[in-house]
């Protein structure tokens, strides 16, 4: 630092321009978040940016000197002070300076209102980049920058290159923008305890009810999930994975009897975090195998988002051992997770699908199902619309429900919770006939289809929009099943918004999978464990390899399925073990009796090897 120059402290509200006196109360208002701008005018550059130290809170202009002065005992500052390399010096305190804005934007975020600080201010008078939920963090440096252009950053980030350059593997790293969202709290104290509340209790929720790090983890999954009722079960599930984890880290290390979550994630205790994680896995030293290998994957990515949240908690709360803590566990679960747990334990769910027989259902079965539920659905619904009121009337229209659910699954092979969670308002505002001018370019067969079928779009998988299909006998069992009165009968809350509600004052909907293993047990099929959701939509993606269908065709399939073509075509169309050993078998006999050359220009359909080998060729071939 040159001599005879003193350090000056500029605080905010005390920066002097050329142009005004600008202070954070005309900036801020009452309740909002305002970015920072730059004062620039037209004639010259106004350099009048000031940062924020994270040891000690001060907003000053001149941040090196500042750090050189007031803190050289810290460990950072020091190493800043022996770095001869200008590139590293110019990395460290570009750290130092977005660590200590962040620090100053997750409060102003948390208060929800004050001033946000971001790498590249915008100009004064733009309305767009002065929004604050345009900005998020760097994952590596923790700077602030546009969340359209945060991957740009990332790419040429230097904390992001130098951790690359340490790096000995290639690891596919987590979305700029979804990482920057980990780092940012903002979810609801309420939906936390609710989840956490109605956890069964045991062993499990007595070590996670009062870790603040699991809360935290809950709040993040739920936010992310918009906090949808839905999800909670998949949330509870991915905690009481964690807590299993802390029952056994205590277990296994006496000096960690009374540990939290915050506790065990430090560099130290790295090494009991994997031996515990074996366990909880049921990992064999024997075989080298996993009796859980799923475990072992999940807890990987719930302990590196643990170390992400405890990383962000500790830079607010401006406690530099936990955050560097924090750093050193995350860099190990991302460069040493692999070797010690996920490499072996996907290699195991690898291995498992192996020779595991693809069974679908068989027709036969699937028409005894068909009939069994239309059988069932006549003779409930005669009850149903009688004028007894009775016990037996409640109950047959809960069967007549479970039933029509049953036929839906079944007939649009859809999944079971795609038509479960079907509401009473999207049904009855949006069902209805296609009327568009398209259908007079039908055939008069499939304009009869159009009059006979309703069409409803739900939401599917990933919040993709997918059909479904009424013909007019489910349609007027739909209509009776949503009657209000009909309902009440049966002690269906008004409350609950579901078509296919539960009883006794439930807001929750039926489980498909469960009506249709219920009704598949009762139809009398030679395999009723078959007939479920997932093998009927395999079973149709399957059986349209026998069609021969176009491409266009092949996509209106996959779409109605709802997912994407290239989805379709590499996992749900992957070639059965019957069709391919069927069709294929039929090139490797042809190539293996030589008579190649006489089939060129043929489909698979159209090879017939008898007609070249004969039919004693073809039974010497088969021997």
């Amino acid at each position: 630092m040159p001599a005879g120059k003193s350090l000056q402290l500029v605080s905010v509200g005390t920066v002097n321009n050329d142009d005004e006196h600008i202070s954070d109360a005309d900036l801020v208002s009452d309740d909002h978040i305002e970015v920072l701008t730059t004062n620039n005018n037209k004639e010259k550059r106004v350099r009048d940016k000031i940062y924020r130290c994270l040891y000690c809170s001060m907003e000053v202009a001149q941040l090196p000197r500042h750090l050189y002065s007031a803190h050289a005992d810290e460990i950072e500052v020091q190493e800043l002070l022996a770095t001869k390399d200008a590139r590293k010096r110019r990395l460290l305190l570009a750290k130092l300076r977005h660590i200590g804005g962040h620090q100053k934007n997750l409060t102003t975020l948390k208060q929800g209102k004050g001033t946000m600080t971001v790498v590249y201010r915008p100009s004064k008078g733009s309305s767009v980049l002065t929004d604050s939920s345009k900005y998020v963090p760097c994952q590596y440096c923790f700077g602030y920058y546009c969340r359209k252009q945060l991957w740009r950053h990332v790419r040429r980030c230097p904390v992001a290159l130098a951790s690359d350059a340490n790096c000995h593997q290639n690891k596919k790293k987590m979305k700029p923008a979804r990482a920057a969202d980990l780092l940012v709290v903002n979810s609801s104290r309420d939906d936390v305890d609710a989840v956490i509340s109605n956890m069964r209790k045991g062993k499990v929720y007595s070590a996670i009810c009062n870790d603040t790090l699991v809360h935290e983890l809950a709040r993040k999954l739920m936010s992310r999930a918009g906090h949808s009722s839905h999800h909670v079960n998949y949330v509870r599930a991915r905690l009481r994975k964690l807590g299993r984890l802390l029952l056994q880290v205590r277990k296994q290390n006496v000096s960690l009897r009374s540990a939290t979550l915050s506790t065990i994630i430090a560099p130290e205790h790295f090494k009991k975090v994997v031996s515990a994680v074996k366990v909880v896995a049921g990992y064999s030293a024997q075989t080298n195998s996993y009796k859980a290998p799923s475990v072992g994957v999940h807890l990987g990515h719930d302990l590196r988002k643990c170390g992400l949240t405890l990383e962000n908690s500790a830079v607010q709360a401006d406690d530099l051992t936990t955050m560097r803590k924090a750093q050193a566990f995350v860099k190990l679960c991302t460069d040493e997770w692999n070797y010690e747990i996920s490499g072996g334990a996907r290699r195991e769910l690898q291995s498992r699908k192996f020779n595991r027989p693809k069974l679908l259902p068989l027709m036969s079965d699937v028409g005894k199902l068909t009939s069994h539920l239309k059988d069932v659905q006549v003779s409930n619904m005669a009850i149903v619309q009688s004028t007894e009121c009775n016990r037996s009337r409640a109950q047959a229209f809960k069967t007549l429900s479970d039933a029509t659910l049953a036929q839906l699954i079944l007939f649009n092979r859809r999944r079971q919770g795609e038509v479960s969670k079907l509401t009473i308002e999207r049904y009855t505002k949006h069902a209805g006939k296609v009327t568009t001018g398209v259908k007079d370019c039908l055939s008069p067969l499939e304009q009869k289809l159009c009059k006979y079928f309703t069409r409803l779009e739900i939401p599917g998988k990933r919040n993709n929009c997918v059909p479904v299909l009424f013909t007019d006998k489910q349609s007027k069992i739909m209509n009776c099943i949503t009657d209000p009165r009909c309902r009440a009968l049966a002690e269906i809350s008004p409350e609950n918004e579901y078509v296919f509600a539960l009883t006794k004052g439930s807001l929750s909907h039926t489980r498909g999978h469960d009506v249709l293993r219920s009704f598949a047990d009762n139809c009398g099929a030679d395999h009723p464990e078959h007939l479920r959701s997932s093998n009927l939509r395999k079973h149709i993606a399957t059986m349209s390899q026998l069609l021969n269908l176009k491409r266009n065709e092949l996509d209106q399939l996959a779409k109605f399925l709802g997912h994407d073509i290239r989805v379709h075509r590499d996992y749900y169309r992957l070639p059965h073990d019957i069709v391919q050993t069927a069709q294929l078998a039929k090139v490797l006999m042809a190539m293996e009796s030589g008579t190649m050359e006489s089939l060129r220009g043929k489909s698979l359909h159209e090879i017939d090897v008898a007609d070249h080998v004969g039919e004693c060729g073809f039974c010497v071939l088969l021997c």
